[in-house]
């Protein structure tokens, strides 16, 4: 009886490289052919394998028939990665059925709580998903690392589980992208082989960028599709100005109660799930109030820069962002 072909489910989690790691793989899915690593074409969207994993939380336009038929191509290759941080929103025992026929590895990178918080938040206002301030989504904000962890392995009691801490000081070579293709085989020399572009995929904004962006999310409706030109927009600029990633500010006291409220979970997670050498590491944010709201100037500034996006956008937001 031949092996069971391997699978690679990179689950995510959020904001930890996962668009730098996947624009990686796609740019390099050729030559992982060469290394007998099979990055599937169909069903990315369009980096990932978003539209699998939007299907098995009922959401998405893939029905059935076209996920069985996405897995039954994978059976075909000795070994293959799969991707999506949108896997981490799901019920692991759905996939259950679909994934029988594999030895599965299942991968998944982690920040420290705290740290976790505003890369969250920040996406979140990015795609237009919460207009909440940053102190409303603090108040609630909770990620028990145990729990989801442990869901998985109990859905797939034979998987492999390599968690691991998104940290670059613990990363080999300091790049997570050769740290998961190092987790995935690889060799030196066939990591040496493989193509790294520079660019963050997904930079986290912040600064007077993240509260423009945020009063603009109950507009998200007029925005339609053109919200993602946006998307792209604010994405730019942010790699272009640090001043656009900076992290807000935080009460000293707020800091300590999401770390107390994660305590007991991340205790339970580097026991059972993280290998001995790896443990959170905890810096604070900048300490003083939530701020909400922007300066005059600040708006004309990031009004400006947008604009010279598209004519759309410039269009949008003089409607829409007090442009």
């Amino acid at each position: 009886m031949s092996a069971r072909p391997e699978l690679i489910l990179h689950i995510g989690r959020h904001k930890c490289g996962t668009s730098s790691l996947q624009r990686f793989l796609c740019a390099n899915d050729q030559r992982l052919v060469e290394l007998g690593l099979h990055y599937p074409v169909l069903h990315r969207q369009p980096y990932a394998h978003h539209p699998v994993a939007h299907f098995y939380a009922d959401s998405g336009s893939l029905d059935e028939t076209a996920v069985a038929g996405f897995w039954d191509q994978l059976v075909d290759h000795p070994r293959s990665i799969v991707s999506s941080e949108a896997f981490q929103n799901i019920d692991p025992q759905r996939m259950v059925p679909h994934l029988k026929d594999f030895a599965v590895t299942i991968v998944a990178y982690f920040r420290e709580p705290l740290d976790y918080l505003y890369s969250s938040y920040a996406q979140r206002v990015k795609a237009g998903n919460t207009a909440a301030t940053f102190e409303e989504y603090a108040a609630h904000f909770y990620v028990p690392y145990h729990d989801f962890m442990a869901a998985w392995q109990a859905a797939l009691p034979h998987a492999t589980i390599k968690a691991r801490l998104f940290d670059r000081t613990r990363f080999h070579a300091g790049d997570v992208r050769a740290d998961f293709m190092k987790l995935a085989g690889l060799d030196e020399t066939q990591l040496s082989a493989l193509d790294y572009i520079s660019e963050d995929g997904n930079p986290s904004i912040g600064g007077p960028l993240l509260e423009f962006v945020r009063a603009l999310v109950p507009h998200r409706a007029h925005f339609g599709e053109d919200w993602w030109e946006l998307y792209a927009a604010v994405q730019r600029l942010a790699l272009e100005d640090p001043a656009f990633r900076a992290r807000p500010t935080v009460p000293h006291k707020v800091q300590q109660q999401i770390r107390d409220r994660h305590f007991e979970q991340n205790l339970r997670f580097e026991r059972d799930f993280l290998p001995p050498e790896q443990r959170f590491s905890y810096e604070d944010f900048p300490e003083g109030p939530f701020k909400v709201g922007l300066l005059g100037n600040d708006t004309e500034e990031i009004c400006k820069k947008l604009s010279a996006h598209k004519p759309v956008i410039a269009q949008l937001l003089k409607k829409y962002g007090g442009c």
